[in-house]
């Protein structure tokens, strides 16, 4: 008889990815340089439970304001082995693949001043962070297009970044994502805010 796998037990740091299940409104502000107006997407996210509640699977469709869709996948889990939350991501840019997250808590993180005043937050330590994410987002070298539109990638170069989850309230959070320039300066190069869809 062989010798069954040991099965994870689902732990509160497991239930710490579930505080963020339903359905969402977003509203995405990416900014690619300082001061310029952001490209403006919005639409919609589900968060939902998966494999017994060991993990979760988050699913995003936005438009920005001329139409041009974005989609997405994430999935997530806490690694009992290595104490640290993972994540997976794809993409409509992911000319590089799944990009691997690796995530802790953080409690009272300062957040970027804009975004806690956007949000009526006085004080930094009123906002409660629930996760960073080290990760990267890959960023294709382009050397042609071919017939149809598909660009002739020559190399992808993965940029650091970090991910703050704010949870403002039980309907309401903000994911800032940060990229840090050559001269060790931390920049808000993403901007989601995330309402509950149908509050009861």
């Amino acid at each position: 008889m062989h010798n069954l796998r040991p099965v994870v037990t689902k732990t509160t740091a497991h239930e710490g990815l579930f505080e963020f299940l339903g359905e969402w409104d977003v509203e995405q502000r990416l900014f690619h340089s300082p001061g310029a107006d952001p490209l403006i997407r919005k639409g919609k996210t589900t968060f939902n439970s998966i494999v017994s509640g060991l993990g979760s699977i988050m699913l995003t469709e936005l438009e920005d304001e001329n139409g041009v869709p974005f989609s997405s996948v994430s999935f997530f889990t806490w690694n009992v082995s290595s104490g640290k939350y993972e994540g997976y991501y794809l993409d409509t840019h992911s000319f590089g693949g799944f990009e691997s997250l690796s995530g802790s808590p953080i409690a009272n993180l300062p957040s970027s001043k804009a975004t806690l005043e956007k949000h009526g937050i006085e004080n930094a330590n009123n906002l409660a962070v629930r996760r960073t994410w080290d990760g990267t987002a890959s960023t294709p070298s382009v050397k042609e297009f071919k017939d149809g539109g598909m660009p002739q990638v020559s190399e992808v170069t993965r940029v650091p970044m970090r991910f703050i989850e704010n949870k403002i309230s039980n309907d309401l959070w903000v994911l800032l994502g940060c990229s840090t320039t050559s001269e060790g300066e931390e920049l808000v190069v993403m901007e989601n805010t995330y309402t509950r869809a149908n509050k009861s």
